[in-house]
């Protein structure tokens, strides 16, 4: 019964957010999750302006 309550209270400790955000951050790593949302800005930026070309010229 120790043992349970001991894994219960276990996401308490600093060490456990430490080990999480660990994991946390090599899975972000893994997955490049800067290239992927610099990409998505990017088409973002190369979508809007064409956008706003339209939208001014239509005025």
């Amino acid at each position: 019964m120790a043992d349970q309550e001991q894994r219960h209270g276990a996401w308490r400790t600093r060490a456990y957010w430490v080990a999480y955000f660990r994991r946390l951050w090599d899975h972000g790593r893994h997955v490049e999750i800067m290239q992927r949302s610099l990409a998505f800005a990017a088409l973002f930026f190369v979508t809007l302006i064409p956008l706003l070309a339209i939208i001014a010229a239509a005025e």
